[in-house]
């Protein structure tokens, strides 16, 4: 049984390793010429880390009959979960539709739709309160 304490520390160990890399990959992505919008890149980056998750989530499904908690905290949960915006949302999807579709439809819509509502809220709050010094 891995305590709260180590899930903690695996999972902001390879946060801060997922983070590096993250950046690392768009500064990777100028050095080779690339100057269009930076979305492009995110957006490579959300596919490879998807991909990435999907497979490692498989390997250790396939290897034990179940996730290594261990190494799933640390590599996935951490290092993927922070080197993408996507892959843990794109992953939990797959295990909501094994359980109810109902649950994973709702989830797949809820989650970007209220996360962008409650964007424009905090945009929108932030407009209120302080002046304006330039857009977003």
């Amino acid at each position: 049984m891995i305590s709260t304490p180590q899930k903690i520390l695996l999972i902001a160990s390879g946060g801060a390793l997922g983070a590096g890399l993250r950046y690392s990959f768009i500064l990777l992505s100028q050095y080779l010429g690339y100057s269009g919008d930076l979305a492009w890149v995110i957006m490579a980056e959300n596919i490879i880390g998807s991909f990435l998750l999907g497979s490692l989530s498989g390997w250790l499904l396939m290897r034990k009959g179940q996730a290594d908690s261990k190494r799933m905290l640390f590599l996935g949960t951490g290092l993927l979960g922070s080197f993408t915006t996507f892959s843990t949302f794109s992953l939990d999807i797959i295990y909501l539709f094994e359980d109810s579709v109902a649950l994973m439809l709702a989830y797949t819509i809820g989650s970007p739709a209220l996360g962008l509502i409650f964007v424009f809220a905090g945009i929108g709050l932030v407009r209120k309160i302080l002046p304006k010094k330039g857009g977003i």
